[in-house]
């Protein structure tokens, strides 16, 4: 659940180097590794027909990508993802016409030193205003379900809209999402973490309004979350999303804003640590 204004800071000093950076091999986007980009994916299309049974054996496979990303020091993971298609969002209400494949798929796996209880008080809290005061200039979510069920248990299941206003780099724009999450509780398993876990989808239902005068655009942005607890007080999130977006010249097919992006997701979870921690 990251939004794109975050980067603005970072945006307006790397734009005087961007043909330098776009001109080295290093700052090249690497693709995700096959497991992951599959498990992404996967998550993304079958989110509403998942068992509990199946979302931990995709945390089963995660985690041992990310036993190897560690062993490897490349943690945290930041890549591209392959595209979606028309049949991957034909369930939502979105414009006609809308063509996700241009949309550029982003995942970034990191680890937090929170527990997962902590991360899901702050992940469907209702004032991401005053969480992220430099983030957001207004932002009112509206629960669709109950949210005495959810934090109770009683449901496993929680949705939501929002509606925020943020700026991105001067310019003011508004955003309508849709947003939901589910807990997925401990469950005896004979291989891989035995849960729980909490995972998420969120969707721009339809383009971000900018003013008429702006050259920045986010026509479609579909997000999925997944969060479980590696060990006591370690929690893994993978952060999948696919993002269209322009900034002036530059859009999500350059590498120069996807390194921005991606440097934006990972800093939005060291923000969410400090925020465990406090």
């Amino acid at each position: 659940m990251v939004t794109p204004n975050l980067c603005s800071r970072i945006v307006l000093r790397v734009l005087a180097f961007a043909l330098v950076v776009l001109a080295l091999p290093s700052c090249r986007v690497r693709e995700a590794p096959e497991s992951i980009d599959s498990l992404a994916r996967w998550y993304w299309v079958n989110y509403d027909d998942l068992t509990d049974e199946e979302v931990l054996d995709g945390v089963q496979n995660l985690d041992a990508e990310v036993t190897t990303l560690l062993r490897q020091d490349k943690m945290p993971l930041k890549a591209k993802l392959e595209d979606l298609n028309k049949e991957d969002i034909a369930h939502l209400p979105l414009p006609p016409g809308t063509n996700p494949s241009v949309a550029q798929g982003l995942v970034v796996v990191t680890t937090m030193p929170c527990t997962l209880e902590q991360v899901e008080a702050i992940f469907i809290d209702d004032d991401f205003a005053s969480l992220f005061p430099d983030v957001y200039d207004s932002y009112k979510r509206e629960y669709l379900t109950s949210f005495d069920d959810y934090v109770s248990r009683a449901s496993s299941e929680l949705s939501w809209t929002t509606t925020y206003q943020a700026t991105l780099i001067g310019d003011p724009y508004t955003s309508e999402v849709s947003g939901e999450a589910r807990w997925v509780p401990t469950m005896e398993r004979d291989e891989g973490p035995p849960g729980p876990a909490l995972i998420s989808r969120s969707v721009l239902m339809k383009p971000a309004s900018f003013g008429s005068d702006s050259n920045k655009s986010m026509p479609q942005d579909y997000q999925i979350d997944l969060y479980y607890e590696r060990s006591p007080g370690e929690v893994v999130h993978m952060f999948a999303v696919w993002r269209q977006m322009n900034v002036g010249t530059l859009s999500t097919d350059d590498d120069i804003l996807v390194n921005v992006m991606l440097a934006n997701f990972v800093e939005w979870d060291q923000r969410m640590s400090k925020i465990c921690g406090s």
